[in-house]
């Protein structure tokens, strides 16, 4: 995607992945931080997306960021989501199915393909056919405002702490095992 991007964009731009992460970082926040200087999210779609915290986070900032800047209304029907749906588009969720997708088909979404395989030649044709329109969603994306990248960095650190606190699953009792 990378590669083809790069022959589309008039300036440009990084394309981050969140497996770009330095090791060793607070992942929370400089996901968020990442996220909020990101122009578009190009989400992978399947069935299980939603399930993934971070994966919904990172959805439901960019819809707000949406919303906030007046996108994807009947006078401005952009925005800054594309979705490619990798498996099962039938799950999207109603709040979603306003948003045009793409396919990438099944063949074709295979972690552990040879770069000079079949498959690989038909995912570069597919990415190479996107890549014009994904551009100009970057390149008519708003500017980045510098309040973005503090708001999403401390949700996203609240989300991991939230999930990460200890919690009490039993009800303590004082008079166990008390002497008498």
């Amino acid at each position: 995607m990378r590669d083809c991007l790069a022959y589309e964009l008039r300036t440009p731009k990084g394309v981050f992945f969140d497996a770009q992460l330095d090791e060793g970082i607070t992942w929370p926040p400089a996901l968020g931080h990442k996220l909020a200087r990101s122009r578009i999210l190009l989400s992978l779609w399947s069935r299980q997306y939603l399930h993934s915290t971070w994966c919904a986070m990172e959805l439901a900032h960019m819809r707000a960021r949406e919303a906030a800047l007046g996108l994807r209304t009947a006078r401005n029907p952009g925005g800054l989501i594309a979705i490619a749906i990798i498996h099962d588009g039938e799950e999207m969720p109603p709040a979603l199915r306003d948003i045009q997708t793409f396919e990438i088909p099944y063949e074709y979404f295979n972690t552990r393909m040879r770069e000079d395989s079949r498959e690989a030649a038909g995912l570069e044709t597919l990415l190479r056919d996107k890549a014009p329109a994904l551009a100009r969603m970057i390149e008519s994306a708003p500017a980045f405002r510098s309040g973005w990248a503090t708001k999403a960095a401390k949700r996203f650190y609240a989300a991991f702490k939230a999930r990460t606190a200890p919690s009490q699953t039993e009800r303590v009792s004082f008079t166990r095992g008390r002497r008498r």
